[in-house]
């Protein structure tokens, strides 16, 4: 649709709300904070819209919360260490938005996380090792970025990862032989990075 203006405070009032859509639209203004009222909240989806701001913390108390998809906005500052909270959390896409910061360490306690898409943001630093507790893994996105660092040994311990895109990044090092671990491996992206080594 077409729908403009701001996204109502007065959603954190619907406290059944179970799923918000509004995806594909002319939204601008924040992410407002009343979301955190939203107990039985599952799914976000604010995709495709003009959405400024930060991803508030109290956003990461919908601990309910199993698909967030807010890409392709103009979302800035960080992903807060908060995301641990969301443990039920099995998607989590802000792709093309201006994030800055780390890929928060937390991540790694969203043991039920099975996408993890945060491509075409400014988001710098290392791949967090506790990536390796993501047993349920199957999708990463880190592409076009500024991560630094290795990729780690332990990234390799995900072995019902099938998607894998890390192009476009400053990533440096080998590829580890431990690849051969990756059994489910459809995807392998490292297309324009700053890796050595041998195949």
């Amino acid at each position: 649709n077409q729908l403009s203006g701001t996204i109502p405070t007065t959603f954190g009032n619907c406290v059944n709300l179970e799923e918000l859509i509004l995806k594909g639209n002319e939204l601008s203004g924040p992410i407002p904070n009343t979301i955190s009222n939203l107990d039985k909240l599952t799914l976000i989806n604010l995709a495709q819209n003009q959405i400024t701001g930060t991803i508030p913390e109290e956003f990461y108390s919908n601990r309910g919360l199993r698909d967030v998809y807010v890409w392709n906005n103009f979302l800035s500052g960080t992903i807060s260490a908060k995301v641990r909270d969301l443990s039920e959390l099995v998607v989590f896409d802000t792709e093309y938005n201006q994030l800055s910061g780390t890929i928060p360490t937390t991540f790694g306690n969203c043991v039920n996380l099975e996408e993890l898409i945060l491509k075409g943001n400014e988001l710098s630093g290392p791949i967090p090792n506790t990536i390796s507790n993501l047993d349920k893994l199957t999708l990463i996105n880190l592409a076009q970025n500024q991560i630094t660092g290795t990729i780690p040994e332990e990234f390799y311990s995900n072995r019902g990862l099938r998607d894998v895109y890390v192009w476009n990044n400053f990533l440096s090092g080998t590829i580890s032989a431990k690849v051969r671990d990756l059994s489910e491996l459809v995807v392998f992206d490292t297309e324009y990075n700053q890796l050595s080594g041998t195949i």
